[in-house]
C-alpha cells in the first residue's frame, strides 16, 4: 500500500517557484509572439524554459497536482493555462477528463481562453480524439477551442461545417476565436 506523505515545505516552495515561472514565461512569450523585437530564437528560449519548469512539476507531480487542480479552476489565465500545460503534460487520462470537465463548466474568458492556449502549446496527439468528439458534443465556447487546437496543429479541415457555424455565434469572444481559426487555415 502506498502510502502519500505531506509535502515537506522546502518542496512545495520549489513546486510553487516552477508554477509562477511558467506563468511569468507565457505572459512574456504572450508580448513576444507580438514584438518585432523579438526572434524566433527568442521565443525557442521561452518555450524551453516553459518546457523545463513543467519538467520540474512533472517529477514532483504527486506533490504539485492539488496546486494544479487549483490553477485550474482560480479563473486567472496564466494560472489556467500553467495548470493545464502541465496537466496535459502528466498524460493522464484522468487528469485530461478534468482538464476537459472545467472547460466545459466554465463561463469566463480567462479559464476558457488558458485552456485553449495550453491545448495549442501542448502535443496534440494524446487529445486529438477528445478534441474531436468535442467539436460534435458540446456548445460554441468548447467547441472553438477544440477547433483552434485542432487547426493550430494542422489537424483541421478547411471547410468543417461547424466553423462556419461559429463565424455566426451569439459570444463575441467565440467569433473572435473562430476568426482566429480562419488565420490559421489560411480561408
Amino acid at each position: 500500500m502506498f502510502v502519500m506523505l505531506p509535502t515537506p515545505p522546502w518542496l512545495q516552495s520549489i513546486l510553487e517557484e516552477h508554477f509562477e515561472e511558467i506563468q511569468m514565461l507565457w505572459e512574456l512569450r504572450g508580448v513576444a509572439v507580438r514584438d518585432p523585437a523579438f526572434k524566433t530564437n527568442d521565443l525557442r528560449e521561452l518555450d524551453e524554459r516553459i518546457s523545463a519548469n513543467a519538467d520540474g512539476l512533472l517529477i514532483g507531480r504527486a506533490h504539485a497536482q492539488k496546486m494544479l487542480l487549483a490553477g485550474l479552476v482560480s479563473g486567472e489565465l496564466s494560472a489556467v493555462f500553467a495548470a493545464t500545460f502541465v496537466l496535459l503534460r502528466f498524460g493522464d487520462p484522468l487528469m485530461i477528463d478534468e482538464i476537459v470537465k472545467v472547460l466545459s463548466l466554465a463561463e469566463d474568458e480567462p479559464t476558457i481562453d488558458g485552456i485553449a492556449e495550453a491545448f495549442t502549446l501542448s502535443p496534440i496527439k494524446p487529445v486529438e480524439a477528445i478534441l474531436r468528439n468535442l467539436l460534435s458534443h458540446s456548445g460554441s465556447a468548447v467547441a472553438a477551442v477544440a477547433l483552434e487546437a485542432l487547426a493550430f496543429h494542422g489537424k483541421l479541415e478547411s471547410d468543417n461545417a461547424r466553423l462556419t457555424e461559429l463565424l455566426l455565434d451569439d459570444l463575441p469572444y467565440v467569433r473572435r476565436r473562430s476568426w482566429s481559426i480562419v488565420s490559421c487555415l489560411g480561408k
